[in-house]
């Protein structure tokens, strides 16, 4: 068996419940029922489910329909895919670096890049940690920018009692199959702007396809049988060999691309309001496994850290570490157990954009490793992964690895 750096939410009899769907079982007010009950619970008034929380954002930027003041402020460590969305939109994205603690931007960083020409800031919470968004929502204010949300990682995390995707001027969520709430896909707008909530649904109602979970489903069936038989180790073999490029390559073309002319369906949303229902006590679950974990390695790595009186709800356990992460991760899954590291975890945007201004995000891109932590991971397999990491790691961390 392989301990993999993360796993699928699925609930008891969730694949029979899938298979045997028909939509005629179904109420067709169940998409705006689920749209209802993700607004209630975030406190916001207009929620709208989407194809994909790529689709959201795109969505989001044609509505601010940002014509004069072009430049996008983005994190600088995120996730690269998102940056032709924004160049669709014949908007500019201009990286802002990270806070090397808590790997999200702050109100700091975004101010170095405001300019004229900004006409807005997409403020994303790492992992699921908050970012500062109270600040950025201050500083933007002062300067009349627009804050968008990336809500992808984070539904249900709090900064100050505050649900994430409820200070921005809008906000979206992702619920693929590795996310907080699994819907096989999908997610979600939520904002309090009529003319974004009006232009997001009537660019829906002219969509003329339903999402089909079918191949993720799939997929996410399949992946947790390779993991528990452990004939997943082929595939994480040569993810960790000089092959990873191409065989990276390879995957990512493989892969179902972000669809524009769906809608969410009824069985996603019947998924969906179902997990709502046990979300919070999933995320107090893994910040109490996090946290154990974190107690055992504390002197090995540097984990990520949240902001006073942020609610993290850990979707990723991401660290720096003062070792190679390439090769500690090799060595890792010569002992079982699956861990990410650069762009499988997240991408150095500012490099990819030609931005040399961003030294903290490219640290953390080279040094910061994804470890397992996922719904149901034991404590044998936590003390597992620690035992092996502290006997890997020549030297306890330095704290130095900070910067300034």
């Amino acid at each position: 068996m392989i301990i993999p750096r993360r796993k699928a939410n699925m609930q008891p009899n969730e694949l029979k419940k899938i298979i045997q769907y028909k939509q005629t079982d179904l109420s067709k007010n169940i998409v705006q029922q689920w749209e209802s009950e993700l607004a209630s619970f975030l406190g916001r008034k207009h929620a709208i489910a989407v194809s994909s929380g790529r689709f959201g954002m795109k969505l989001i930027f044609e509505a601010l329909n940002l014509k004069l003041k072009k430049e996008i402020i983005i994190p600088a460590y995120t996730l690269k895919d998102l940056i032709p969305i924004i160049e669709s939109n014949k908007l500019i994205p201009i990286p802002a670096d990270i806070d090397i603690h808590t790997f999200n931007i702050s109100a700091d960083t975004i101010s170095k890049r405001i300019n004229n020409n900004t006409g807005a800031v997409l403020a994303t919470h790492m992992f699921g940690n908050p970012c500062p968004i109270d600040e950025i929502m201050a500083l933007s204010e002062k300067n009349s920018l627009f804050v968008i949300e990336d809500c992808a990682h984070s539904i249900g995390s709090r900064l100050n009692n505050r649900l994430t995707g409820t200070f921005g001027h809008a906000a979206f969520f992702s619920f693929e199959t590795i996310k907080p709430v699994n819907t096989y896909g999908g997610g979600m707008i939520v904002t309090d702007d009529d003319t974004i909530a009006d232009y997001a649904r009537k660019t829906i109602a002219e969509c003329d396809q339903k999402n089909s979970i079918t191949n993720k489903v799939i997929k996410a069936y399949t992946e947790r049988f390779l993991f528990h038989t452990g004939l997943s180790f082929l595939f994480l073999y040569f993810l960790a060999s000089p092959l990873k490029k191409m065989f990276t390559s390879f995957y990512r073309k493989v892969q179902t691309p972000t669809q524009y002319n769906k809608t969410y369906s009824e069985i996603q949303s019947v998924l969906g309001m179902e997990k709502l229902q046990t979300l919070q006590q999933r995320i107090q679950n893994k910040r109490e496994k996090a946290e154990y974990l974190g107690a055992l390695l504390n002197n090995y790595i540097k984990a990520q850290e949240s902001l006073p009186g942020a609610y993290h709800n850990f979707y990723f356990f991401v660290s720096l570490i003062d070792e190679k992460p390439a090769v500690i991760r090799k060595k890792l899954l010569k002992h079982g157990i699956d861990a990410g590291i650069l762009d499988e975890i997240a991408d150095d945007c500012a490099s990819y954009l030609n931005d040399v201004n961003c030294p903290n995000a490219q640290q953390v891109y080279n040094t910061a490793i994804h470890l397992p932590l996922y719904d149901d991971i034991t404590d044998a397999h936590i003390e597992k992964i620690a035992y092996v990491l502290q006997n890997l790691i020549k030297h306890k961390i330095n704290k130095g690895i900070n910067t300034k």
